[in-house]
């Protein structure tokens, strides 16, 4: 407990491990080894939203509101694939090191946002990923696992607001490079987002 909320830290125990995004940057092999278990761990955190106690969830702020009958989840502002890191050697058990704030949603929309964050794992810098276009091979893995909890709709429409986001969000130290960054998603950026919506109407149902 703390008298000062807005002072609190979160600290966790020292352990070396590598975010999912910067293991794609660095060894990308190493990635693609490790990533179907890494898409099973994240199937069982996606079926866990679902099992919180009521009363666990009272108090939070509900988005989206679901569909009546539908079953609520615990989900969390930066559950990403990029704030996780895979369990590389097998053994230690998959890390998540930001979380951001807590409120109620469906398990649609927490399987949806996962699913978004692997499809924008190449979006923005190195440009090199970035002009290749969404992990789309990596996203068919993840979709493959998820498929019970995912719904087309709800994957676009999260895909759109997060692209939306990140365009108002551009940020820079000098005009001109916030000018060079706002060039690039304006056109890589526009065809990374048709690529990514054509992978969606094509995989999912």
């Amino acid at each position: 407990m703390f008298a000062d909320e807005d002072r609190a830290l979160l600290a966790y125990p020292h352990r070396r491990f590598v975010a999912t995004d910067q293991l794609l940057r660095d060894d990308p092999g190493g990635l693609d080894a490790v990533w179907p278990t890494f898409c099973a761990d994240l199937s069982g955190i996606i079926a866990a939203t679902t099992t919180v106690p009521v009363e666990l969830l009272r108090g939070l702020r509900e988005r989206p509101q679901g569909r009546p009958g539908e079953v609520r989840a615990l989900a969390f502002k930066a559950l990403e694939v990029r704030n996780i890191a895979p369990r590389i050697d097998g053994r230690q058990p998959l890390l998540i090191f930001d979380l951001g704030p807590a409120y109620v949603s469906t398990v649609a929309d927490v399987a949806a946002r996962l699913l978004v964050s692997v499809l924008l794992l190449n979006w923005g810098r190195p440009m090199s990923r970035f002009v290749k276009g969404p992990p789309t091979r990596l996203a068919s893995v993840a979709a493959q696992q998820w498929s019970p909890y995912l719904e087309r709709d709800i994957v676009a429409g999260a895909f759109r607001k997060e692209v939306a986001m990140r365009r108002e969000s551009i940020q820079g130290t000098s005009r001109r490079e916030r000018w060079g960054k706002a060039v690039g998603v304006a056109t890589v950026g526009a065809r990374y987002e048709v690529l990514a919506m054509n992978w969606v109407r094509r995989t999912l149902s």
